[in-house]
């Protein structure tokens, strides 16, 4: 593909939203020069190489989950429009629908925490698009990563009976 490898394009037409350090203030695990970024360009990246739930080479399941569910809660309180757009984006363009899934319950999680409500419901439906995304994703029993407490939401009389033990 060296048609795209174009030195001049890359430097002048160029440019990425993803923000970090120019000077090196640390170092990684594996010992290399590291950079800080901002906790939007973090999300982001975070957002579109997880696998939820899957351990990396350097990071394990628990901690990478942990690391993007705390991310999207201060991206969240901080700036709802943005976050609220990358989650639309991962799902219906980027078609990531485990981490879009889990960052949309996570979002609504933030904002009704801080006690914050209205938008909500059109985060969720950016990020399902199939009937069978709330059970697969996790947002029926528990949401996002953690899974251990149900999501606030409203119930039907007829979802009350059938966890009664009811018909229909």
């Amino acid at each position: 593909m060296s048609k795209f490898n174009l030195k001049a394009l890359r430097r002048s037409k160029l440019q990425s939203s993803i923000t970090s350090e120019t000077m090196s203030v640390g170092r990684t695990f594996a010992g290399g020069s590291g950079y800080v970024r901002d906790a939007k360009s973090e999300l982001f990246l975070l957002a579109v190489t997880t696998m939820v739930g899957e351990r990396t080479f350097y990071e394990s399941a628990s901690d990478r989950d942990g690391r993007f569910v705390e991310l999207i809660h201060e991206v969240t309180l901080s700036d709802p429009e943005w976050t609220a757009r990358l989650i639309g984006w991962l799902r219906r363009d980027a078609h990531l629908r485990s981490a879009s899934v889990v960052a949309a319950a996570e979002f609504v999680r933030a904002r009704l925490g801080a006690g914050l409500h209205g938008g909500n419901r059109a985060v969720i439906a950016s990020a399902l698009q199939r009937a069978d995304e709330p059970v697969d994703g996790g947002i029926r029993d528990g949401h996002g990563v953690g899974g251990a407490e149900a999501l606030p939401r409203p119930r039907s009389r007829r979802h009350r009976h059938r966890r009664a033990g009811g018909v229909g």
